[in-house]
């Protein structure tokens, strides 16, 4: 489809103008700076945790090809400019909430079939489909007890021994319930010697060959949201006095750059991408209306992204933030303003400047509430008031409600540039769709994490009816909106296939093995002591 441009040389556009301007600008491709794939509009489908795969981990499932198809096939006319999975894990026993996609740890021609159908599923048809980018990760301290894939006793690896929850200073009883919760959900991380680094990073490494040889067009490296890589870059968890400390950016990203140089080392640099998912929630002061300058904390975080453009070997930096212990990245909302838009808009500029003459700048990418087109104009400066924040609109769960956004917002732009002048802006302000945001009951403990993962729990529902065909109605009306955060919470958990319950028994009846075996070794060693008592 062809789009032609309505100019005004007035400082203040009309409504015909923004939707004429902001058509040209989120429907125009930009090629990606490294590996020269060519991303076709401004609008990436980010990645978002799905609860599809099998339990304990494993492969991609027919749920999965076909939810990913979903989003590639929404529309005949405008595709996603990318589509990222949900983080696929790297290690088998570091998952996050028992249903993530993993890595095969060697040569497994099942799985490597069942990952390149889901990088089929991913390419739109049509010589202007989406990119295909799997995003590798490592839950790290975050992979919680039994679901995380390993045994009550295995401690999680993680930069520096600190459990999550355990920095919360416990002044009151919801304090002091906050720390059991995360007690009995984390376990304390073991501090990951130099060897377990070299492990990670060849994991990650081969999890980027696995990606390449299913067909998909690249690989993002999840350093955000309190997983592994993220670990290394925050005081909080990051207590190291060696090369891996976070005493410097280049300290800090070390790993991550290691792991970056030895993809690109077995990948090669052209026609397949590398990008980093970076946190700024740990940095941000999280008052970024109404400040002229930047924090201290926000200015780490873009140090720290500085550093990485400096390596001139990846494509796109994606900005966002939070983690388990303040997980805003996990809630919903239609009404707040685009999260981190001043970190990004700063990092985007120190970009610029930094890679004016020498290399090619990183694309960024900003991921956090851009629900309406208002947001999406402002992020990529598709007016003349405002320079723009970042390259990229990165969707998360608005792509749940929306899967054919691109497409209906490519009409909805081009009816508005043709349609009479206007001062009503209604229609900028309304969010693409009503976000639900389910909150737990009245009486349940005001614990982040918890309604956050009532939160999430609502839109992984919604994730598994848009897999089964369902999810949104042909004309685009409203979703059933009625399921609470007890139900939403329950039809997630409460979940199985066949091959679960197989899995799932015969995990049980390990437990109980052990369990038994435990009893009865106490059981014997009470009687001997009872015997020898008695001589």
């Amino acid at each position: 489809m062809l789009y032609t441009r309505t100019s005004s040389h007035e400082l203040e556009m009309n409504m015909a103008d923004e939707a004429c301007s902001l058509l040209d600008v989120v429907f125009s491709p930009v090629t990606l700076p490294v590996s020269r794939l060519t991303v076709h509009n401004r609008l990436v489908k980010v990645a978002l945790y799905e609860h599809l795969a099998p339990l304990l981990g494993g492969a991609p499932t027919r749920l999965l090809h076909d939810l990913y198809s979903r989003w590639a096939t929404s529309s005949l006319e405008q595709h996603w400019g990318m589509i990222m999975t949900g983080n696929v894990q790297v290690a088998h026993d570091h998952l996050t909430l028992g249903r993530d996609m993993v890595i095969p740890e060697s040569d497994d021609p099942a799985a490597l079939v069942s990952f390149r159908a889901l990088a089929d599923a991913m390419h739109s048809p049509g010589r202007h489909g989406s990119l295909a980018i799997m995003q590798l990760s490592h839950a790290g301290r975050q992979s919680a007890n039994i679901i995380g894939g390993r045994t009550l006793l295995s401690q999680p690896l993680a930069p520096s021994p600190v459990r999550v929850g355990s920095g919360k200073e416990v002044r009151y009883a919801l304090d002091a319930l906050s720390y059991v919760f995360h007690a009995l959900l984390f376990q304390t991380p073991r501090e990951m010697s130099i060897q377990d680094i070299d492990g990670v990073v060849a994991r990650f490494v081969h999890g980027a060959l696995v990606a390449r040889d299913a067909g998909f067009d690249g690989i993002q490296l999840h350093c955000a949201h309190g997983y592994l890589l993220s670990e290394f870059l925050s005081a909080k968890t990051n207590r190291r006095h060696d090369e891996y400390s976070c005493a410097s950016p280049q300290n800090a990203l070390r790993i991550l750059r290691r792991i970056v140089t030895d993809i690109r080392a077995a990948t090669g640099l052209v026609n397949f991408a590398v990008g980093v998912k970076i946190g700024a929630g740990d940095y941000s002061s999280g008052t970024d209306v109404g400040l002229e300058e930047l924090t201290l904390s926000e200015r780490i975080a873009v140090a720290y992204i500085s550093e990485v453009a400096s390596w001139g070997t990846v494509d796109f930096i994606e900005i966002s933030g939070g983690d388990y212990e303040k997980p805003d990245f996990m809630t919903a909302s239609s009404s707040k303003a685009p999260f981190f838009a001043r970190v990004a808009k700063a990092v985007r500029a120190a970009l610029d400047e930094q890679c004016k003459s020498t290399m090619p700048r990183p694309l960024v990418i900003l991921t956090g509430n851009l629900t309406t087109p208002r947001a999406v104009q402002q992020v990529l400066g598709a007016e003349t008031r405002s320079a723009p924040s970042a390259d990229l609109c990165g969707i998360g769960r608005m792509a749940i409600l929306r899967p054919d956004l691109p497409a209906r917002l490519a009409g909805e732009l081009q009816a508005r540039s043709e349609e009479e002048s206007t001062d009503d802006d209604s229609w900028w302000r309304t969010p693409f769709h009503h976000m639900p945001n389910p909150t737990p009951p009245s009486w349940l403990p005001k614990i982040g994490l918890v309604g956050a993962g009532s939160s999430m729990a609502w839109y992984n529902v919604r994730l598994r009816a848009l897999a089964n065909g369902g999810g949104v109605s042909a004309d685009g009306g409203e979703l059933d909106d009625k399921m609470g955060p007890v139900s939403a919470v329950l039809r997630m958990w409460l979940w199985f296939t066949v091959e679960d319950a197989r899995k799932l028994g015969w995990y049980l009846a390990e437990w109980a093995f052990w369990a038994v075996s435990l009893f009865l070794i106490v059981l014997l060693a009470w009687l001997m002591t009872a015997y020898n008592d008695g001589m």
